[in-house]
């Protein structure tokens, strides 16, 4: 393992009801699709000094200041999450009149500590971020169809936010708090005023 911990915030996306999109057309164009999501989510999080660590089935999962510095981290996440939820979800192909749930983007972000680095057997290594952060980032953005809201925050990343650190609800909107699957404590959860 070469890795070592770091302060970060994590973005996790995905392509909701990707997997009904997929049964009822070509795998020629669920990759265009795709393709697109990722390319265009790829540009916004580097744009904004992030990194995109892991892309994977119809969801990708992307670190700042994680092995790239990005000062304000939590701050560009949560630019780079909106950014990604207008310009991906415009991309996305119309579902309306198939008979199909809308495609739609979920964001769910998160700061606090994790590893960062190298894993794997020599000759299949991975680099990747690996914690707690990381599993509250994959469990908002799992939440955000639950919730219906498209970006999610963590209270990690809420409490890092200008303008105030104290009052993160000048800038976030507070849902409450929820124990997520697989957790064993409650987190506060946010979403951006609009």
């Amino acid at each position: 393992i070469q890795a070592q911990r770091a302060n970060v915030t994590v973005l996790a996306a995905d392509v909701r009801n990707f997997s009904a999109y997929c049964e009822a057309r070509s795998p020629e164009d669920t990759a265009r699709v795709l393709h697109r999501f990722y390319k265009t989510a790829n540009q916004i999080i580097t744009k904004h000094g992030g990194v995109v660590e892991e892309m994977v089935g119809d969801s990708l999962l992307a670190v700042f200041n994680g092995s790239q510095p990005c000062t304000d981290h939590p701050q560009q996440a949560l630019s780079a999450a909106l950014e990604i939820w207008a310009r991906c979800g415009e991309e996305l192909p119309n579902t309306s009149g198939r008979g199909l749930e809308p495609l739609a983007i979920g964001v769910g972000i998160e700061t606090g500590t994790a590893l960062v680095g190298s894993f794997g057997d020599a000759d299949r290594r991975v680099h990747t971020v690996l914690g707690q952060t990381v599993t509250l980032a994959l469990r908002l953005c799992d939440m955000t169809a639950d919730l219906s809201y498209p970006v999610l925050v963590g209270q990690g990343a809420a409490h890092h936010l200008p303008p105030q650190l104290d009052q993160p609800e000048t800038i976030l909107k507070p849902l409450g708090r929820f124990l997520l699957p697989g957790l064993r404590q409650g987190t506060k959860i946010y979403t951006p005023k609009q």
